[in-house]
């Protein structure tokens, strides 16, 4: 029953968490960064949108490159939109994902939108 009740739990932060996140991250970049800020200073709510965001990123990283295009291209932006703030291991996962989707997409569109991310992540200075 405790067990239950834990779960329980950790799925309505992982919701909440995901739910603000959505939310924030169509703002404006000064007014995202000065969020992002907030809650790494909060950082329960923080270890559980990076715990969260790794798993899957793994998973997108891992499944076939076409499908749900969408969704990685948003986890992309989201990570380039401010690589300084993710740990390493998320840094390098989403250059993986990135570097698979550039291997098997043909849309030029989505190339190029792709390599912006990239160079986005590689110009913020941070040091793999």
């Amino acid at each position: 029953m405790l067990n239950t009740i834990v779960k329980v739990q950790s799925g309505w932060r992982s919701y909440k968490c995901r739910k603000s996140v959505k939310v924030f991250s169509k703002l404006p970049d000064d007014v995202w960064k000065t969020i992002l800020e907030f809650i790494c200073k909060n950082n329960e709510k923080f270890l559980v949108m990076e715990r969260f965001l790794f798993k899957k990123m793994i998973l997108f990283t891992w499944s076939i490159p076409k499908t749900n295009l969408e969704s990685k291209l948003k986890i992309i932006n989201f990570v380039s939109r401010s690589p300084l703030y993710f740990e390493k291991k998320i840094i390098e996962q989403c250059l993986e994902l990135c570097k698979r989707l550039l291997k098997f997409i043909t849309e030029k569109i989505k190339l190029c939108y792709i390599n912006s991310c990239v160079e986005r992540i590689v110009s913020s200075l941070y040091i793999l």
